[in-house]
């Protein structure tokens, strides 16, 4: 017989914390932040999928 193992309690992840990217992105040129504002602009155009 097969022994499975037990169900562990429901947990939520937190979301993605904007702080922690902001942090790392440093010295940026005015090229890097352009292409990062577009980029960042283009989910909110997407459709959503559910």
């Amino acid at each position: 017989m097969t022994v499975l193992r037990p169900i562990e309690a429901p947990f939520v992840a937190s979301g993605p914390s904007g702080v922690a990217v902001r942090d790392r992105l440093k010295n940026l040129t005015p090229a890097d932040e352009q292409v990062l504002r577009l980029v960042g602009a283009a989910p909110a155009r997407w459709p959503r999928a559910i």
